[in-house]
């Protein structure tokens, strides 16, 4: 009950809604019927007037409205359990029913640098920091780890194909070295402007899901 009441607000306040009664069509949860068929998400995309993420896991697929944003952190909630939160561009938490991404702090920030790795890297530079990550896996267990990272990005441009246009992004590459021996990496795509991040394939920790999302309507 509490968890619903948390979704009506974080929807009404987005879409200035009086009442969960009145919640639209559109925010009754693609995410919810994540699947793997052929679905026009640029279509659905373009319909709908509110900030949006096309997410997959582990290669089903759906669409995400952004229910509340704050300061650098944007909140996406789906009609079930699941919760997806970006801070600075980047996964910071994942509630599903079956796993949960419960911390995910990345990089050292001193007094006088507070932008996140990706945000800062120049471009033929590496960057190594250390992750805090704290995760559920399926089996209901809970893990923590701070596995080492080392960023690269690369020197030039791709045409990215988003779901409401295509952008020139930059391509960097996040190897995490984790304690049991393992590696796991993350590819991310940035613009080269404000070195906002348009597009990530991820897989949180060793074994874990995998985890591909793009910004379809942005929020900044």
């Amino acid at each position: 009950m509490v968890a619903t009441f948390f979704l009506c607000a974080l929807l009404m306040l987005s879409a200035g809604l009086t009442g969960c009664q009145a919640l639209p069509a559109a925010f009754t949860g693609d995410y919810q019927k994540l699947k793997s068929g052929n679905v026009d998400y640029a279509k659905r995309a373009q319909a709908l007037p509110y900030a949006s993420l096309k997410l997959s896991v582990s290669g089903r697929t759906g669409l995400l409205v952004m229910a509340e944003r704050a300061g650098r952190t944007a909140y996406f909630q789906a009609p079930g359990a699941e919760t997806l939160v970006l801070r600075n561009d980047r996964l910071s938490r994942f509630v599903t029913p079956n796993w949960e991404l419960l911390l995910n702090v990345m990089g050292q920030r001193s007094a006088g640098n507070t932008k996140a790795p990706w945000h800062a890297l120049p471009v033929g530079d590496a960057m190594t920091y250390t992750v805090m990550r704290q995760w559920r896996s399926e089996d209901g267990r809970q893990h923590a780890d701070q596995p080492q990272a080392r960023l690269v990005c690369n020197a030039g441009t791709t045409d990215v194909e988003l779901p409401l246009a295509t952008v020139a992004l930059q391509q960097c590459t996040e190897t995490l070295h984790w304690s049991n021996g393992e590696r796991t990496r993350t590819t991310l795509w940035r613009d080269v402007d404000e070195y906002r991040v348009w597009q990530v394939h991820t897989v949180p920790w060793p074994g874990g899901p995998r985890i591909e999302w793009q910004v379809a309507r942005p929020w900044w």
